[in-house]
C-alpha cells in the first residue's frame, strides 16, 4: 500500500492516501478511495478531495453506486469497526434550514439529488447524536464489516463512532478545442502584378478593337 502525504492549505489535516484507483467506463470519471487513519470530518474530506483536483464522491445511478461500493467493500482501512462501523464520506449533505429529516438534501456538485441508497430507516437526524444535527452524508456499514448503504450523521460523525474515510471523484479533462479554421493563403505579389498584366493587356486590346473596328475578328 502507498502513501502519499498530502498539505492542505486550508486545513492542518494530513491525507493518508492509498492507491486504490477505479474509472467509470460510462463516463471516464476516476474514483480515489482514502483512508484517512483517524477521524476527519466531513468539511475537511471535502477540502482534500478538492486538493487532489476532485471533489466528494457524488452518487447519482445504480451502475455508479455497484462500481463505487466495489471499491471500497473488502477494503478493511475504509471502514472504521467501532459501533455501527462507520465507512467513507461522501459529497451528499443537507441544507441548512431544511425540514428534517429528508428536506435539501443535495450533491457537493449542484446535480440532480433523484438516486439514493439509505440505510432503511435513514435519514433519521438521530435526537441521540450529540455531535450536532445530522447532514452528511456517508457509507454505513449496517453493523457487519460493510454495507453499500447510506447514513445520515453529524459533520464530525458520532459519539465514539467517527468517520475516518472518503471518497474523491475526478472528472476526466476536457477535450482539445478544435483547430482553427485554415485560413485563405495572401496571393503573393507576383500573382498580383501578373493579374494585373492580364488585365491590363484586355482593356487595351478592347481599346485597340473600339478605335479599329475592321481589324476586329
Amino acid at each position: 500500500m502507498r502513501r502519499l502525504l498530502i498539505a492542505l492549505a486550508a486545513s492542518t489535516v494530513s491525507v493518508a492516501a492509498h492507491a486504490a484507483t477505479w474509472t467509470n467506463p460510462l463516463t471516464g470519471h476516476s474514483y480515489q478511495s482514502i483512508s484517512h487513519g483517524s477521524a476527519i470530518t466531513w468539511t475537511q474530506a471535502k477540502v482534500a478531495a478538492e486538493t487532489l483536483g476532485g471533489y466528494l464522491v457524488t452518487i447519482t445511478d445504480a451502475f455508479e453506486q455497484s462500481l463505487v461500493y466495489s471499491m471500497i467493500a473488502n477494503d478493511a482501512t475504509m471502514w472504521l469497526p467501532v459501533a455501527a462501523t462507520h465507512g467513507p464520506w461522501i459529497g451528499l449533505f443537507q441544507a441548512s434550514g431544511s425540514p428534517e429529516p429528508s428536506g435539501g438534501w443535495q450533491w457537493v456538485t449542484g446535480e440532480a439529488y433523484s438516486y439514493t441508497n439509505w440505510l432503511p430507516g435513514e435519514p433519521n437526524n438521530e435526537p441521540t447524536n450529540s455531535l450536532g444535527n445530522e447532514a452528511f452524508g456517508h457509507f454505513h456499514g449496517n453493523w457487519g464489516p460493510s454495507s453499500p448503504y447510506w447514513n445520515d450523521t453529524a459533520h464530525n460523525g458520532y459519539p465514539n463512532a467517527p468517520v475516518a474515510s472518503y471518497i474523491v471523484e475526478i472528472d476526466p479533462p476536457p477535450p482539445p478545442p478544435p483547430p482553427p479554421p485554415t485560413a485563405m493563403p495572401e496571393p503573393s505579389s507576383a500573382a498580383l502584378l501578373a493579374t494585373f498584366g492580364v488585365w491590363h493587356l484586355i482593356r487595351q486590346t478592347r481599346r485597340r478593337y473600339a478605335q479599329f473596328p475592321e481589324h476586329s475578328i
